[in-house]
C-alpha cells in the first residue's frame, strides 16, 4: 500500500513539474495496468488457427470422448484449453443436423468476440442470413450459434446475466478451409 501511495505522489509531481513527460506517466500506468489485469492481457491477445489441433477437439465431441453441457459449452482438456480463450468451445446443434463448434480465440470488451467456427456441412446461402452490411463488405452472413457469454468475469458487478440457452447471431466473415469459417461478433 505504501509503494502505491508513493508512486501517486511521484505521478502528481511529475505532471505538475514536467508537462511534456504526461504521456510517459500516462503509457506507464496503463502498462502497468495491463501487466497487472490478466484480463486486458487475453482482450489484446489472438489466438492462432490450429486446424489440426481443433479437428481433434471436433472428433473428440463427434465420438463422445468430449461431451458438452446441456447448453452446448465443452470445457477442454487442460491440453487443449489453450487453444481458446476460456477453455471451453460452444456447441450448436440445429434442427437439420447440422454440428456447429465455436472456437474463441480473441475477446474484447463485454460480448465481442473473434474465433473460428467448425460446420459439419458447408454454409450455404440456405444457412446464412445476409443485409447491407454484410454485402457491403463482402462478408459471407450471419449464422446463431450457442452464445459464448461475455468476457467479464461472473463476479463482476457489471456483467450481464446470459440465458444459457440463448443464441447469438454472429458474423460468418470468410471461409478459411473447408468447413472451417472465421466469425466475429462486435457490439461496437
Amino acid at each position: 500500500m505504501v509503494y502505491v501511495i508513493v508512486f501517486g505522489l511521484v505521478a502528481c509531481i511529475v505532471l505538475v513539474a514536467l508537462p511534456a513527460s504526461r504521456m510517459v506517466v500516462y503509457n506507464t500506468v496503463a502498462y502497468l495496468a495491463f501487466l497487472s489485469v490478466p484480463a486486458l492481457r487475453r482482450m489484446v491477445h489472438r489466438l492462432p488457427f490450429r486446424q489440426s489441433e481443433f479437428d481433434t477437439i471436433v472428433s473428440q465431441i463427434h465420438h463422445g470422448r468430449l461431451l458438452p453441457d446441456g447448453t452446448g459449452v465443452a470445457s477442454l482438456p487442460p491440453r487443449g484449453a489453450r487453444l481458446t480463450q476460456d477453455g471451453k468451445v460452444y456447441v450448436t446443434r440445429r434442427r437439420d443436423g447440422n454440428m456447429l463448434v465455436t472456437f474463441v480465440t480473441w475477446r474484447g470488451r463485454s460480448f465481442n468476440f473473434e474465433g473460428y467456427l467448425r460446420s459439419d456441412e458447408p454454409l450455404g446461402d440456405d444457412a446464412l442470413v445476409k443485409d447491407s452490411f454484410i454485402n457491403e463488405r463482402g462478408f459471407l452472413g450471419y449464422l446463431e450459434i450457442q452464445h459464448p457469454g461475455s468476457s467479464y468475469p461472473a463476479s463482476y458487478a457489471g456483467a450481464a446475466e446470459i440465458d444459457p440457452t440463448e443464441v447469438l447471431s454472429v458474423t460468418v466473415e470468410k471461409k478459411i478451409a473447408p468447413h472451417w469459417y472465421f466469425v466475429s461478433y462486435r457490439l461496437d
